[in-house]
């Protein structure tokens, strides 16, 4: 008798537990359908607005997700204009795609010489455009760009390779939709750490912030040029920037102190004020750390003062020439070059 209820027992037991193992398994079936319906949405696509200065979007149906569009019926739908009135397509002024490659999920578009007619600003937001459209499909990891057989080169020589989504991301982690230009002088400093150095770019930046912030992000990144040295540490953060009655106010984090380089400590103040003053059309400058506005730089210099523009610490020597526009992968934008031969 004793036996047989264990044998009842142990029976009752196997059922539950094969009971719960196909309650789990439904669960985790209904869950994998769920994400799978949820992931088959239409596809958001790039085009240029009206100006011709931004990128505006347009989601397509939900039948038309990224399982049920291929290449070509995506270059398609680029190369129309949005259903929204002034929506431009992104292939503009004559640029053709001569033909196309796509091999484990790299596609590569070939476009006629005609692509380096575009403008410089105008180029990154076609590139933009069409990369951030096609990476969305399943068969499609990274696009490259080239023209006439040859890859996307920049203005500085240096090709553009492959691109994802992530190529057209600042560092604050907003897409770029659309880019302002501007040819800024920045100051940094000699071999000796003694005077500062002007350096010349031509540098596109998102419209999402002001001058004045791509102006200070750059001198955080560091000089180009040969020649010339950074005056701000690499890891020193902007924390906030604006601009009032004539005065641009600078809140940098605690790095700028604490981490200060081995060069005289005039330099640092005065290459970003230098080259805010001279590019932005203000009259002074005043940093704060953390906000703090009672903080003293390297012991000598009190910030709670505002700073003038003092030209007598750059030198008199031949400035270095000027780099032309920058590289794509440094600061907050993705940093825009003028393709070779634009405006040739």
């Amino acid at each position: 008798m004793l036996v047989t209820l264990k044998y009842k027992k142990s029976r009752r037991l196997i059922t539950l537990l094969l009971s719960a193992l196909f309650l789990l398994n439904l669960t985790a079936c209904s869950s994998r359908s769920s994400m799978t319906t949820s992931s088959s949405t239409g596809i958001t696509v790039y085009y240029l607005n009206s100006s011709e200065n931004g990128l505006n979007s347009e989601a397509l149906p939900s039948s038309q997700n990224s399982e049920a569009l291929s290449v070509d019926s995506c270059l398609s739908i680029l190369q129309s204009d949005g259903t929204v009135s002034g929506d431009k397509s992104v292939f503009i002024e004559n640029v053709t795609l001569l033909d196309k490659t796509l091999e484990d999920s790299h596609l590569m578009l070939n476009f006629s010489s005609d692509y380096y007619k575009l403008s410089p600003t105008k180029e990154v937001l076609v590139r933009a455009g069409i990369v951030r459209t096609l990476v969305q499909l399943d068969d499609v990891y990274d696009v490259s760009f080239t023209v006439e057989g040859s890859y996307l080169t920049t203005g500085t020589g240096s090709t553009v390779g492959a691109m994802t989504e992530n190529s057209f991301i600042e560092n604050s982690g907003r897409q770029i939709n659309s880019l302002q230009h501007s040819t800024i002088n920045l100051y940094f400093a000699d071999e000796n750490g003694t005077q500062l150095r002007r350096e010349s770019r031509s540098i596109y930046y998102s419209a999402n912030k002001p001058l004045e912030w791509a102006i200070v992000e750059r001198i955080i990144d560091g000089p180009k040029a040969d020649g010339c040295y950074a005056t701000v540490p690499g890891n020193t953060q902007i924390i906030n920037i604006s601009t009032a009655d004539d005065i641009c106010y600078v809140n940098l984090s605690r790095t700028f102190l604490t981490d200060a380089l081995l060069i005289d400590a005039q330099l640092p103040i005065y290459s970003i004020v230098n080259s805010l003053v001279e590019n932005c059309g203000i009259s002074s400058v005043h940093i704060s750390i953390e906000g703090d506005t009672d903080a003293v730089f390297r012991e000598t210099i009190d910030l709670s003062n505002s700073f003038s523009e003092d030209l007598s610490l750059v030198e008199e020597a031949p400035t270095p020439e000027s780099i032309g526009t920058e590289d794509p992968d440094s600061s907050s934008v993705p940093d825009v070059e003028e393709p070779a031969n634009a405006n040739s």
